[in-house]
């Protein structure tokens, strides 16, 4: 074994460093097998690598640090943009329940959801509004638009895929609201154009010397149906139309001497008979209050007075079911 390892040794190859100094001084010298230069040289590699890897993981820690303060500033901000949508979005649906209530009473006051699409004039009662309201409010509860709306605003962090959806589905709604509103709008503009056109005033001030209705003529002295009211005035008293529309006749006409009839839409027309002069011309467009003649004593009239009649249709109706005054 002794003689092997020589052997091995003998063949085992060898460097030698001579160090020289300046001085005399003997020389010194340094004698390494080629194992020991590799490992040597192996642990001088590892040592440049570790190196490196150190001054690399040193540079990129303050751009770490940099970036993952940017990703948190993106996140709170993120944050407040997701809480300020959810905080919008509460807003808005607060603003759809108060307009689905609204409404609900406006179609209940204008019977907008009777399918014989009657149209109402004068208000629903109080016990009526009373159950609208309750009605809107538990539609408004039963409304799943409106809990998933309460359940988010209750969530401190929702995902912008939920808000995205929610709002998509909040767009529709107010589409809806809208729609309806217009229908709404559409009809009560309707009526109000139907309530201008309703004679609901007295066309002239003075005493009814003959009511609508059957009576004795004085011309024959036999029965006969009186068309409308004798409202007897001095001459010359103003003569106001009683609602809007626009003036169809203007002359003279049998026993009803000069005349003038106005058209108010929807069927209704008023006529004025036994006048002195007129201040409206035909085709002309009058409105609720408006000078349009003057009492007169033409035509069979037994004295100055304003024969003032309405008609549905053409068929004479008593005025006095449409004065309000």
């Amino acid at each position: 074994m002794i003689r092997q390892e020589r052997n091995r040794r003998k063949t085992q190859k060898a460097y030698t460093f001579m160090l020289i100094p300046e001085q005399q001084s003997r020389v010194k010298r340094l004698r390494f097998s080629s194992s020991m230069l590799y490992v040597a040289g192996g642990a001088i590699a590892i040592s440049v690598v570790l190196f490196a890897t150190m001054v690399w993981v040193a540079g990129s820690v303050p751009r770490l640090t940099n970036e993952n303060k940017e990703l948190n500033t993106e996140n709170l901000q993120l944050k407040q943009q997701i809480q300020s949508l959810s905080s919008k979005m509460d807003y808005v649906e607060g603003v759809l329940a108060r307009v689905e209530r609204f409404d609900a009473k406006l179609r209940a006051i204008t019977q907008l959801n009777d399918p014989d699409r009657h149209i109402a004039i004068g208000p629903v009662s109080r016990k009526d509004m009373l159950v609208v309201q309750s009605e809107s409010r538990d539609d408004t509860a039963a409304d799943p638009l409106v809990n998933d709306l309460v359940n988010i605003s209750d969530k401190q962090e929702v995902s912008p895929k939920i808000l995205e959806v929610k709002l998509d589905d909040l767009k529709e709604e107010a589409q809806r609201s809208e729609d309806s509103l217009r229908e709404l709008s559409e009809l009560l503009a309707d009526q109000r154009s139907l309530l201008s056109s309703l004679p609901s005033t007295w066309p002239v001030r003075g005493w009814v010397t003959s009511g609508f209705g059957p009576r004795i003529s004085p011309w024959t002295g036999e029965r006969a149906m009186h068309e409308g009211l004798d409202i007897a005035a001095a001459p010359g008293t103003i003569v106001k139309a009683p609602a809007d529309g626009v003036v169809v006749f203007k002359g003279t006409r049998g026993g009803y001497g000069k005349m003038l009839i106005i058209d108010h839409g929807y069927g209704l027309e008023t006529r004025y008979g036994h006048l002195q002069q007129w201040f409206a011309e035909v085709g002309q467009k009058v409105r609720r209050g408006q000078k349009i003649a003057a009492v007169g004593n033409t035509g069979r009239s037994t004295g100055p007075h304003l024969h003032y009649e309405v008609r549905i249709n053409g068929i004479p109706e008593n005025p006095r079911k449409y004065i309000l005054e």
